[in-house]
């Protein structure tokens, strides 16, 4: 997988200001950047060698070659448009056209920066878990009953508390055999990244669903889905960011379905067929 271009680009604004005026350059000149050494890209940015290295470290790559072929992978692939920020006095035609592009862009590049192993990890650990605990404030709190409502209908015993002050209780009453998730898009969400601590702290298995880069979050968990979205204006708001991370619990959803197919397949039947019935709909 690629996206070293789409990892930048959600990283830009975390980066130290050496680091950042190296990522800056290779957004601006991606084509060049493939073709350079580290001491010619040192030189055109005006950075140091060590920067562009520490850079590199930064955005998990082992080094520059490394960036450079994935940078080549992303250039080899065909993007007809990029985030286009919408213009206050955008008509209603620009605004639909604009805004879903963002948005599938977003769900797109956010992958580029999830390990498939720790992916992997994630959908394990859920999957053998006697309870799912979920933890999230605001928007973060509206996902994790999303995924609720999807892991309830395949009879995976899930717990989402709208209340902070029962979310930290149930984080230190956990007990092995439970998995905690943490989802926050900033990963400095304190309440958030409070239960993971202490239910990692009791002993059970942790995982985050937050940006990519450094964050507490990412830090506290045992296991992190890290997603990458460009930074844009104000117009953006946070809808690209909460699309990605709605993208990612499908993913983590239909990934563990497929682990027992059979089984969740015959639980999702029984739930469908029980609210047809409700809707008096018997076909």
């Amino acid at each position: 997988m690629n996206g070293a271009l789409a990892r930048i680009r959600s990283a830009l604004s975390r980066l130290k200001a050496s680091e950042r005026k190296v990522a800056e350059y290779i957004l601006a000149n991606p084509s060049l950047v493939v073709m350079q050494s580290v001491s010619e890209l040192s030189e055109q940015c005006g950075a140091s060698q060590a920067a562009v290295i520490r850079m590199c470290k930064s955005l998990g790559y082992k080094g520059f070659p490394e960036l450079k072929v994935m940078i080549a992978g992303d250039l080899q692939q065909t993007r007809e448009d990029d985030y286009r920020p919408l213009d206050r006095h955008a008509s209603l035609e620009e605004a639909i056209d604009r805004v879903t592009g963002n948005n599938m862009l977003a769900v797109r590049d956010s992958v580029h920066t999830v390990c498939p192993k720790a992916l992997a990890a994630a959908v394990t650990a859920l999957y053998e878990a006697d309870r799912i605990f979920i933890y999230g404030i605001g928007s973060s709190h509206l996902i994790g009953l999303a995924l609720q409502q999807q892991f309830i209908q395949i009879n995976k015993a899930c717990i989402v508390f709208p209340d902070i002050h029962m979310q930290l209780a149930s984080s230190v009453t956990v007990r092995p055999g439970d998995v905690a998730l943490g989802i926050s898009w900033s990963g400095e969400t304190r309440e958030v990244v409070r239960c993971i601590r202490n239910a990692r702290e009791m002993g059970v298995r942790t995982v985050g669903i937050t940006r990519f880069g450094g964050s507490s979050l990412s830090r506290e968990a045992e296991i992190v889905l890290a997603l990458s979205v460009a930074e844009t204006d104000a117009d953006m708001g946070t809808m690209g960011a909460r699309i990605a991370m709605l993208n990612m619990i499908d993913v983590v959803y239909q990934v563990l379905v497929r682990m027992d197919y059979d089984h969740s397949a015959a639980y999702v039947d029984r739930t469908n067929r029980e609210l047809r019935q409700l809707t008096g709909d018997s076909a």
